[in-house]
């Protein structure tokens, strides 16, 4: 069963931010902007929130918490941890391989390394209720 509703980051102790604040830009600087918040460069701020909020969603939807804010929670631990990142990379690794097994490389061809993030989209989640 889905149920909608509208909620504050407040409601999840985050603070309110302006768009201005946490703006992107295309996939490179997007990507640089993501990977400094996995870093831990931007530990906290507007896109530390940002990814905070994001993760939790997608948390509450794997159902691997039960409410946002126990999935703020696993979300900022995870950032904290290093788990994160590390899925990250893991993931980076993973496509670099099915890309590399896609295609099969010319003897004299360069070899390159992709790390960039491409943005996935606007997408719409709605929480379940139990």
């Amino acid at each position: 069963r889905l149920t909608n509703y509208t909620l504050s980051p407040e409601d999840l102790e985050i603070p309110s931010s302006s768009l201005s604040s946490i703006m992107g830009g295309d996939a490179t600087q997007n990507a640089r902007i993501a990977r400094s918040v996995l870093e831990g460069k931007e530990y906290s701020g507007p896109r530390h929130d940002v990814v905070v909020l994001n993760a939790a969603a997608a948390i509450v939807c794997a159902d691997l918490a039960e409410t946002l804010s126990e999935g703020v929670k696993l979300a900022r631990e995870s950032l904290r941890s290093g788990a994160a990142l590390a899925k990250l990379e893991g993931l980076i690794t993973l496509s670099q391989k099915f890309h590399g097994a896609a295609k099969p490389k010319a003897a004299n061809a360069k070899s390159t390394s992709r790390k960039a993030i491409k943005p996935a989209g606007k997408a719409k989640v709605a929480a379940k209720r139990r």
